[in-house]
């Protein structure tokens, strides 16, 4: 993508974004003036990269297995996302 300002004021879903790839978006989207939403598990452990840099951002997070048809939708209707990116290590369809 030429130009990432088009991130800015976005809203972006993220699933899977406190593991290792989804922290690092979160960050990057982030630093482009992005409103990040992110799906994920609970942390299994707090030593973790998402635990270390997630004071520093701005993410509203959800907890809970994609898994759950009836949750992930919900989520996507209240937060209508303009871009979705999963890095969940989960296979769901609709």
């Amino acid at each position: 993508m030429k130009n990432l300002n088009h991130f800015k004021r976005k809203k972006v879903l993220i699933t899977g974004h406190n593991g290792f790839k989804g922290s690092w978006l979160t960050i990057w989207l982030n630093l482009l003036g992005a409103k990040v939403v992110g799906i994920s598990l609970p942390e299994k452990s707090k030593d973790n990269h998402f635990n270390l840099v997630k004071k520093n951002l701005k993410v509203k997070n959800y907890y809970f297995d994609i898994r759950n048809k009836n949750k992930i939708q919900k989520v996507i209707l209240k937060e209508k996302p303009d871009f979705f990116f999963s890095f969940s290590s989960t296979i769901f369809s609709f």
